[in-house]
């Protein structure tokens, strides 16, 4: 019967790493979903710039993308593709999975790019002298006398993933969010959907930890997730599902690869 079910799987693109996960599976009782790359489009973009007087957008973008060609992040391949045909040679990068990046230039002066936490930024004062806008997504550049940008990300949900969380609802399952981006960036995307328990700012030790937290409550969890900074949580989880255009770490420590990366997949399996 696993040998059935993962055949007609791999028929609409989905592979089965682990044929025992569908004995896991048919007791899992609770759904949790990564969101950038996850329940929102895969390719998040870098619609503004913002940058201290002495800059320009252009200029930032570039040392940004020195930075961010290191990384798989959705946010860093938006720097990289936003930079264009400008981007330099990458140099040295030290990445802190779901926070940021470090590097330092030529010259031994230090970089950072990503969070506000990493970029040892404020972003209640930055969003107070416009270097940030409260209700979308943003990325920092920061150097060593500190904020040097601020670039504005738009990420649209996916358009199946409202009908994906209501077919898990009406299985019994509950559903749940769980990221590394601030709170109100997290509810943006679980309100539309009807997700009310989210958790967000979440390290990948707390993404584990938080798991961790709700097996020891007596829930089966089945993880959902596209980034090198889930392989510990869906490798914890007793269920775990990759998307195909993730990490191929993530997809190592995964039990099912979605490799379409629609919602409603993971709901086929599920059923």
């Amino acid at each position: 019967a696993m040998l059935a079910a993962a055949g007609a799987l791999a028929q609409r693109g989905v592979l089965t790493r682990r044929l025992q996960a569908f004995e896991a599976l048919a007791l899992v009782d609770t759904v949790v979903f990564d969101k950038t790359g996850t329940l929102t489009q895969d390719r998040v973009v870098v619609h503004e710039v913002r940058t201290r007087p002495e800059w320009e957008a252009g200029q930032a973008l570039r040392v940004a993308a020195r930075l961010a060609q290191a990384s798989l992040h959705p946010v860093s391949r938006a720097i990289v593709a936003r930079a264009g045909t400008a981007v330099e040679a990458p140099w040295p990068v030290q990445e802190v999975p779901g926070r940021g990046l470090t590097a330092h230039d030529e010259h031994g002066h230090r970089w950072r790019l990503g969070s506000a936490v990493h970029c040892g930024l404020d972003e209640a004062a930055l969003a107070a002298t416009g270097r940030a806008v409260p209700d979308l997504p943003c990325a920092y550049l920061a150097d060593e006398s500190g904020w040097v940008a601020t670039f504005v990300l738009d990420e649209g949900v996916r358009p199946d993933a409202r009908a994906a969380v209501e077919r898990l609802r009406v299985l019994g399952l509950s559903v749940r969010l769980l990221s590394g981006d601030r709170l109100e960036a997290a509810q943006r995307v679980a309100r539309p959907l009807g997700i009310e328990q989210v958790v967000a700012g979440a390290s990948p030790q707390d993404k584990l930890a938080t798991v961790q937290r709700w097996q020891a409550e007596g829930h089966r969890v089945a993880m959902v997730g596209d980034g090198m900074n889930d392989a510990p949580v869906l490798a914890r989880a007793d269920v775990s599902f990759a998307l195909g255009h993730g990490a191929p770490l993530t997809q190592t420590r995964a039990d099912f690869v979605v490799q379409s990366a629609r919602m409603t997949d993971v709901v086929a399996v599920l059923e």
